[in-house]
Protein backbone atom coordinates (compact mmCIF):
# COMPACT_ATOMS: atom_id res chain seq x y z
CA UNK A 1 0.00 0.00 0.00
CA UNK A 2 1.33 3.74 -0.58
CA UNK A 3 0.45 7.21 0.88
CA UNK A 4 1.11 9.93 -1.49
CA UNK A 5 0.21 13.49 -0.78
CA UNK A 6 1.00 17.07 -1.92
CA UNK A 7 1.72 20.70 -0.45
CA UNK A 8 1.79 23.70 -2.27
CA UNK A 9 5.57 24.53 -0.92
CA UNK A 10 8.60 24.07 0.84
CA UNK A 11 9.03 25.98 4.51
CA UNK A 12 5.82 26.71 4.59
CA UNK A 13 4.39 26.37 8.72
CA UNK A 14 1.85 23.89 7.79
CA UNK A 15 3.51 22.24 5.03
CA UNK A 16 6.42 21.68 7.50
CA UNK A 17 4.29 20.44 10.51
CA UNK A 18 2.58 18.29 7.71
CA UNK A 19 6.20 16.29 6.87
CA UNK A 20 7.11 16.65 10.39
CA UNK A 21 4.08 14.77 11.59
CA UNK A 22 4.14 12.32 8.99
CA UNK A 23 7.73 11.24 9.78
CA UNK A 24 6.90 11.30 13.14
CA UNK A 25 4.35 8.03 12.14
CA UNK A 26 6.97 6.47 10.27
CA UNK A 27 7.25 3.31 12.45
CA UNK A 28 2.96 3.51 12.16
CA UNK A 29 3.75 3.19 8.07
CA UNK A 30 6.06 0.82 8.32
CA UNK A 31 3.84 -1.33 10.65
CA UNK A 32 1.40 -1.26 8.01
CA UNK A 33 4.09 -1.92 5.22
CA UNK A 34 2.66 1.62 3.89
CA UNK A 35 5.07 3.23 1.73
CA UNK A 36 5.23 7.16 2.06
CA UNK A 37 5.70 10.06 -0.96
CA UNK A 38 5.13 13.29 -0.45
CA UNK A 39 5.40 16.29 -3.61
CA UNK A 40 6.20 19.91 -3.88
CA UNK A 41 6.59 21.93 -7.14
CA UNK A 42 9.90 22.59 -5.46
CA UNK A 43 13.32 21.43 -6.59
CA UNK A 44 15.21 18.89 -5.11
CA UNK A 45 17.88 21.90 -3.39
CA UNK A 46 15.09 23.60 -1.74
CA UNK A 47 13.55 19.76 -0.65
CA UNK A 48 16.98 18.88 0.85
CA UNK A 49 17.17 22.38 2.68
CA UNK A 50 14.08 21.84 4.43
CA UNK A 51 14.80 18.52 5.62
CA UNK A 52 17.74 19.39 7.21
CA UNK A 53 15.41 22.54 8.53
CA UNK A 54 13.10 20.16 9.80
CA UNK A 55 15.66 17.55 11.75
CA UNK A 56 17.29 20.42 13.20
CA UNK A 57 14.34 22.23 14.20
CA UNK A 58 12.10 19.45 15.20
CA UNK A 59 14.16 16.45 15.31
CA UNK A 60 12.01 14.24 12.89
CA UNK A 61 13.60 12.75 9.79
CA UNK A 62 12.33 12.67 6.91
CA UNK A 63 12.74 9.05 5.82
CA UNK A 64 10.65 9.12 2.57
CA UNK A 65 11.02 10.49 -0.79
CA UNK A 66 10.02 13.98 -2.11
CA UNK A 67 9.03 14.47 -5.37
CA UNK A 68 10.74 17.79 -7.18
CA UNK A 69 7.67 18.19 -9.35
CA UNK A 70 9.20 21.37 -11.03
CA UNK A 71 7.88 20.93 -14.71
CA UNK A 72 4.23 19.88 -12.39
CA UNK A 73 3.82 16.60 -15.24
CA UNK A 74 2.84 14.58 -11.82
CA UNK A 75 0.38 17.61 -10.59
CA UNK A 76 -1.25 18.14 -13.74
CA UNK A 77 -1.71 14.01 -14.24
CA UNK A 78 -3.34 13.84 -10.95
CA UNK A 79 -4.90 16.80 -11.04
CA UNK A 80 -3.44 18.23 -7.93
CA UNK A 81 -3.53 21.87 -9.65
CA UNK A 82 -7.75 22.98 -9.21
CA UNK A 83 -8.18 24.88 -12.84
CA UNK A 84 -9.10 28.03 -10.97
CA UNK A 85 -5.83 28.09 -8.33
CA UNK A 86 -2.86 29.70 -8.80
CA UNK A 87 -0.85 27.59 -11.71
CA UNK A 88 2.39 27.42 -9.61
CA UNK A 89 0.92 25.90 -6.10
CA UNK A 90 0.18 22.09 -5.79
CA UNK A 91 -3.53 21.60 -4.30
CA UNK A 92 -3.07 19.26 -1.26
CA UNK A 93 -4.09 16.22 -1.65
CA UNK A 94 -3.65 12.91 -0.46
CA UNK A 95 -4.14 9.51 -2.67
CA UNK A 96 -4.27 5.80 -1.00
CA UNK A 97 -2.71 3.56 -3.23
CA UNK A 98 -4.09 0.14 -2.67
CA UNK A 99 -2.09 -3.58 -2.77
CA UNK A 100 -3.20 -3.42 -6.41
CA UNK A 101 -1.57 -0.06 -7.43
CA UNK A 102 -5.13 1.14 -7.80
CA UNK A 103 -5.32 4.83 -6.24
CA UNK A 104 -8.78 4.77 -3.83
Amino acid sequence: MGLLFSHPADFTPVCTTELSYIAKLSNEFLARNIKVLALSIDSVKLHLKWIGDIHQIQSYNINFPIIADVDRKVSNLYGMIHPNSDPILTVRSVFIIDPNKKFV
